[in-house]
């Protein structure tokens, strides 16, 4: 199992962290990445990345929703990594078929606010669209 977590400044989490930490305890022989540690200068080691991918039999992105999206850090971790032609695109199949869970944490949502809840919407269908992209099976 393959845990990327997408919160660009995890050391000063509470909820992500604690998460992670019981991950941890409870699944030891999971791989955790975190990215805020794995950026320097914008940059990440791509191929290490696609590696860990490759390998992993499960992936879990767990991530805080930022803005009714992806962390900025976290957008750009995917976009470097999930190359054109490794991750999709007609010859990018290194991780078709692969089981996809996504831990989101996000504020509670108060049920009278219309606008957040249709933006929320949106956002589940860009994700469902990347997900059926790089060829994952989504779990959760």
């Amino acid at each position: 199992m393959l845990i990327i977590s997408g919160h660009p400044d995890l050391k000063n989490s509470v909820a992500n962290k604690a998460i992670l930490e019981e991950i941890s305890a409870q699944l030891p022989q999971a791989e955790i990445r975190k990215i805020d540690e794995l950026c320097t200068n914008s940059q990440f080691d791509v191929k290490a990345e696609q590696a860990a991918f490759e390998k992993a039999d499960i992936i879990v992105f767990q991530y805080p929703m930022h803005r009714y999206g992806l962390p900025g850090l976290f957008k750009l971790y995917i976009d470097k990594v999930m190359e054109h032609g490794w991750a999709y695109g007609s010859q990018g199949t290194a991780l078709a078929d692969k089981p996809f869970i996504k831990l989101k944490i996000s504020p509670p949502l108060a049920s009278s606010h219309r606008q957040s809840k249709e933006t929320i919407r949106r956002y589940y269908r860009v994700h469902k669209k990347f997900i059926k992209l790089f060829g994952w099976r989504n779990v959760f």
